[in-house]
């Protein structure tokens, strides 16, 4: 990714899932409570889509940037893509 910030936002959040994958399967060994558990498996699956987005927002940056002239055109078209891939994800 060229964005540092961006770079540092996503190997943070990825970094906290594996965390939280690591402390469910603790909660598995240990016999902890199924509801307890499911409610840490939807927050991983929450950090997973905000990465998912991060790094596709990233992508659809870089090849609009690359191939496209009209600056206000590509922002427009950035906005675009961005909208409905998020929309996407939520599915």
């Amino acid at each position: 990714m060229k964005n540092r910030n961006k770079t540092n936002e996503l190997i943070n959040l990825l970094k906290t899932a594996r965390g939280q994958v690591d402390a469910i399967i603790e909660m598995v060994n240990d016999g902890k409570y199924c509801i307890d558990i499911l409610v840490q498996l939807s927050a991983v699956q929450g950090i997973i889509k905000k990465s998912t987005i991060t790094i596709l927002e990233n992508q659809i940056e870089k090849c609009l940037f690359d191939s496209t002239e009209d600056a206000e055109d590509r922002e427009n078209k950035i906005k675009e893509i961005i909208f409905a891939l998020k929309n996407c994800i939520k599915a």
